[in-house]
C-alpha cells in the first residue's frame, strides 16, 4: 500500500490533494509541478536544453523562466509539448522512481507521488494504489482563468493539450471528483484514504 500515486487533469486538485495528504500523514511526497518549477529556475541542464530547443526568450537575464512565454509557446505549437516533457520527465523519474521502489508492497515508509502522466507513460506498476482526482472541464476552465489568468479559449487549449481525462477516470481504481470546494476533496481524501488503510490493515498515524 504505501506507495501510492495522484494523476488526474489539469486544474482538477493534484497537487492539492498530495499536500492534504502528506501533511496528515507521516509521509515522503513528491510534488511534480514543485519539482517542475524547480528544474526550470534552477536546473542548469534543463535552462540549457529549453534555450538551445526554444529559444532564449523563455529565459530572463537572471535565467528564471516566464511560464507565461512558455505557457503561450504550447498552446501556438503544441508539438513543443513533447519536446519539454523529453526534456523534464526522465529528470522527474529518476527523482521519484527509487523512492516508489523502496515503499512499494511495504508498510513503512509511506511515499506519495504526484504523476501527471502516469498513465501515457505506463507507470502504474511503480505503485500499490492509483488515485486519479477529476473534475469537469467547465470547472478546469475556471480555474485556469482565475489562477492562470487565462483566456477561455487559451485555458481551453492547455486542456486539449493532454490525453482526454475520460480515459484516465476509466482506468482509475479510484477517482476523487473535485468540482466543489476544497473542503469537499479533503472530505474525500479522508474517506478515501481510511478505506486504502482498512484495506492494507493499517493504522493512521497518531
Amino acid at each position: 500500500m504505501p506507495s501510492i500515486a495522484i494523476t488526474g487533469g489539469i486544474a482538477t486538485g493534484k497537487s492539492i490533494a498530495t499536500q492534504f495528504l502528506s501533511k496528515k500523514l507521516k509521509t515522503i511526497a513528491f510534488d511534480a509541478d514543485q519539482e517542475v518549477s524547480h528544474l526550470l529556475d534552477h536546473d542548469p541542464g534543463v535552462i540549457e536544453e529549453i534555450i538551445s530547443k526554444f529559444g532564449p526568450t523563455i529565459y530572463d537575464g537572471q535565467k528564471k523562466a516566464n511560464r507565461v512565454i512558455l505557457r503561450a509557446l504550447l498552446i501556438e505549437h503544441p508539438e513543443s509539448k513533447k519536446k519539454l516533457e523529453e526534456i523534464l520527465y526522465p529528470r522527474l523519474r529518476a527523482q521519484w522512481t527509487p523512492l516508489a521502489l523502496k515503499a512499494k508492497g511495504k508498510t513503512q515508509p509511506l511515499f506519495l507521488a504526484e504523476i501527471p502522466l502516469l498513465y501515457e507513460n505506463n507507470l502504474i506498476d511503480y505503485f500499490d494504489e492509483v488515485i486519479v482526482v477529476a473534475a469537469s472541464e467547465q470547472t478546469a476552465l475556471q480555474r485556469l482563468s482565475s489562477h492562470k489568468g487565462l483566456s477561455t479559449a487559451n485555458a481551453l487549449a492547455l486542456i486539449q493539450l493532454q490525453s482526454p481525462l475520460i480515459e484516465k477516470i476509466k482506468r482509475a481504481p479510484r477517482v476523487l471528483w473535485n468540482d466543489g470546494s476544497i473542503t469537499i476533496l479533503e472530505e474525500q481524501l479522508n474517506l478515501l484514504f481510511f478505506t486504502i488503510l482498512q484495506r492494507q490493515h493499517l493504522l493512521l498515524p497518531s
